[in-house]
Parts: structure tokens; sequence; C-alpha cells
């Protein structure tokens, strides 16, 4: 659910220019909010509700942007330095 919505979301904010952080951050919370509102509809509680964590990478050319929520990691690995 969070992959799919913030795949929507950036189809529709991420026109010409590469995402700054604040766009960015707008689909992290749109995401954290549909899940949010699911188990509010669904009245999960404790094991029942759903969550996630995190790791977004957008790339365009020699633009990057990395974030994360939760305890997720991301890896950076190169021929000379390995991980």
């Amino acid at each position: 659910m969070a992959v799919e919505t913030l795949e929507e979301f950036f189809a529709e904010n991420w026109r010409k220019d590469f995402p700054d952080e604040e766009t960015i951050l707008k689909g992290i919370l749109l995401a954290n909010q549909n899940l949010f509102d699911v188990n509010q509809k669904n009245a999960s509680s404790g094991s029942g509700r759903m969550g996630t964590t995190l790791v977004l990478m957008l790339v365009d050319k020699t633009k990057v942007a990395v974030a994360h929520v939760g305890d997720s990691l991301i890896y950076a690995i190169s021929r000379k330095q390995g991980v």
C-alpha cells in the first residue's frame, strides 16, 4: 500500500523538476496517513494493525534522493570501497 501510494504521488508530483525535500516528505506522510486510515477503518489494534518501514531512493540522471522511515537501511556498494 505504501509503495502504491508513493508511485501514484510521484507520478502526479514529479513532472519536470527533481522533487525537493518538502515534496518527498509530503509523499511519505501521505503513505503513512493511508496506512493509518485503513487501520482506523478496520478498527485494527495490537498485532492486527498494519505498519511498514520505508527506504526510498529517487534517481534522475545525476540526482539522487534517499529517505527512510523506521529501522530499514540502504547501503552504498562500490567496487573500490565495498559496502
